[in-house]
């Protein structure tokens, strides 16, 4: 396989004393990394410096260019000449990835400039030479390079771009990020940040998507010490509701777990400012919970009614809905408070008056996810959470405290959850 061809770029400056000559260990740097092209940036003082390395390491107008910065002690300009230089380079056709910085020789402003430069155009690697030092001047023919990849800077960088992203429900864009981050190149105690993180980012994705098994599952293969991303460990009551939801326990209370876990996931909608999708959570919330009433209380499901349960005075009516391809009866949200409210049922009854979550609930309908095309307003939201909330204490007192303590940890101090 042919090589892929390699530029060099190293700053020259004129050495920290006078009997240094620095022309030696850094044509030792040329030789060290044989680069098709080379680059020399020096200082009009420095300038006999690098043409001599160019000369004595073989390379001529056409295989390398000497620069001159416009000022070697102000680290912003010499920051974006070097970006120029990159520019430069990549017309010639070396991507940042083909290029290597040295940055051993040079004012202070000179060796900044080169590494913040080169990291920004995440060049292949970033050098220096060192050595055994003699009054402080590393002797001749101790000299040893140090190279540092660049591209670590920015592996950290996205690991913590993936954690903010998480905070904010972004987590397919999460793994997306993390996916391209090669695990063995961290260090050590990163790359445990980086399993965690992948594994939580997966989790709460299936948490959010409703598949609770494989949520569940994650969660709980977690190590007992997350460190910094231990507020990303969900508590233990909603590890709880997970584990009910994915079939780990009995159904004892399920209605009420899957009534958390639909309110938490329209509120994090609303955080998100979906708030179309947001109202149709909560819509399905009420929906579900008259069906919970029913089964639990009264025997009674929703989607084949015993008109034997049913009130006298409603059979006649509910009869009317029954479905011809399987002979079921099938009823829908406000036929099920309708039913609650013929059964004595407070629910039912409170849903019946409460004019303003009607309100809501109509709004709903014109909603463009229902049947009009109405966007959902944050105030919608806001207002309908506020009745469901009371609606849903009738049944479960604690229902509030509860929602917070299931949300996603981080997200659970918010008053929006809290309220």
């Amino acid at each position: 396989m042919e090589r892929k061809k390699r530029a060099l770029v190293i700053t020259v400056g004129t050495g920290t004393r006078k009997d240094t000559y620095i022309v030696r260990p850094l044509m030792k740097s040329v030789e060290e990394s044989a680069p098709d092209f080379l680059v020399l940036v020096a200082t009009e003082k420095s300038r006999k410096f690098a043409e001599k390395i160019a000369l004595d390491s073989g390379y001529d107008e056409k295989t390398s260019v000497v620069h001159l910065l416009k000022d070697p002690d102000d680290f912003q300009s010499v920051f974006l000449e070097m970006n120029g230089l990159f520019t430069s380079l990549q017309a010639r056709g070396f991507s940042g990835a083909d290029v290597q910085v040295d940055f051993t020789s040079g004012t202070k402003a000179m060796s900044g400039g080169a590494v913040m430069s080169a990291t920004h155009n995440q060049c292949r690697s970033i050098k220096y030479i060192t050595g055994t030092r003699r009054d402080g001047v590393v002797v001749d023919g101790t000299e040893k390079f140090i190279s540092i990849r660049p591209d670590q800077v920015f592996w950290l960088r996205d690991l913590r771009l993936a954690e903010e992203l998480i905070c904010h429900l972004r987590f397919g864009p999460a793994e997306d990020v993390l996916k391209k981050i090669p695990d063995e190149a961290l260090p050590a105690d990163e790359r445990q940040v980086f399993g965690n993180l992948r594994t939580i980012a997966q989790a709460y994705h299936a948490w959010d998507l409703f598949d609770h098994g494989n949520a569940w599952k994650k969660l709980r293969s977690l190590p007992s010490n997350l460190g910094r991303l231990e507020y990303l460990r969900p508590r233990e009551g909603g590890l709880e509701i997970l584990e009910r939801l994915s079939g780990g326990k009995s159904e004892e209370h399920l209605g009420e777990a899957q009534l958390l876990d639909l309110y938490n996931n329209a509120v994090r909608r609303r955080l998100e400012e979906r708030y179309d999708d947001a109202v149709a959570r909560l819509y399905r919330a009420v929906e579900l919970y008259a069906q919970c009433i029913l089964m639990k209380k009264f025997e009674i499901d929703t989607g084949d009614v015993d008109l034997s349960r049913v009130p006298a005075a409603l059979r006649d009516r509910f009869a009317l809905y029954r479905d011809r391809r399987d002979d079921r009866i099938r009823i829908g949200q406000h036929k099920g408070y309708e039913l609650l409210h013929a059964l004595g049922n407070r629910a039912g009854i409170r849903f019946l008056e409460d004019v303003s979550l009607q309100g809501r609930l109509r709004e709903r309908n014109q909603s463009i996810l229902a049947h009009g095309t109405k966007p959902m307003s944050r105030n919608v939201f806001d207002q309908m959470r506020q009745s469901v909330l009371e609606l849903f204490r009738i049944e479960f007192q604690d229902f509030a405290a509860k929602a917070r303590d299931t949300q996603f940890p981080w997200l659970s101090r918010r008053s929006l959850t809290t309220e």
